[in-house]
């Protein structure tokens, strides 16, 4: 991962770390780590439907086999936005980004070793961060695609974390949508959708709704 300000006292600069970092690829399998985006904690769903102010969807990695936890993250996140639906923004599970994701889209995020590490749940799920979206009526959609970090340092074609205790050990995982580490061409399918080919039952916002968010 590429540090800035406080990180640049406890780690090498950029162009140095990444002849240092040992990456270990994945190919990404049904049972394998993955990231992607749920309804959910428990990561059981990746699509829904609802309307309404404030609504959340879980960036996680799943499956988590080869640390103990997760010091730091990289990844793109494209959102793909039509009709009523608005991004209000991201925030993370621990740790800060180096970008601002509503305008980028990317990830690249420090948490910290050891205690600092973010700690994986129950079936080795590890929550990154959380989107929230405003959806006034059953127009919104959102698409949600996880996709490779652009210009990263450290791993090619692949999202990817870093061991709990040891920042220069990274691992390569894919998406929960058939996204594989090494394969340019498998990151497009949605990893997660709102609204998007399912028939809305939530009662829309009010504009009396919308107006309070701006108050």
């Amino acid at each position: 991962m590429r540090r800035t300000g406080l990180f640049l006292s406890i780690v090498f600069v950029s162009i140095s770390l990444a002849g240092l970092i040992t990456v270990l690829p994945e190919t990404a399998a049904a049972d394998d780590e993955v990231f992607g985006i749920y309804t959910n904690l428990a990561c059981d769903n990746p699509d829904t439907n609802m309307v309404g102010i404030g609504k959340e969807m879980y960036l996680c990695l799943k499956n988590l086999s080869r640390s103990e936890g997760v010091s730091a993250w990289e990844c793109n996140v494209v959102l793909t936005i039509s009709g009523s639906a608005f991004n209000t923004g991201w925030t993370y599970a621990g740790g800060s980004n180096i970008y601002d994701p509503v305008v980028t889209s990317k990830f690249d995020v420090y948490v910290g070793t050891g205690p600092a590490a973010l700690m994986p749940a129950r079936g080795g799920i590890v929550h990154l961060a959380t989107n929230t979206c405003n959806l006034t009526d059953e127009t919104g959609q959102v698409r949600y695609h996880i996709r490779p970090l652009t210009l990263s340092m450290e791993f090619v074609d692949a999202p990817g974390y870093f061991d709990k205790d040891n920042t220069s050990l990274g691992y390569a995982v894919g998406n929960s949508n058939g996204g594989t580490p090494g394969d340019a061409g498998s990151w497009f399918n949605d990893c997660g959708t709102i609204n998007y080919g399912v028939t809305v039952d939530d009662a829309p916002a009010t504009w009396s709704d919308v107006k309070a968010l701006y108050r």
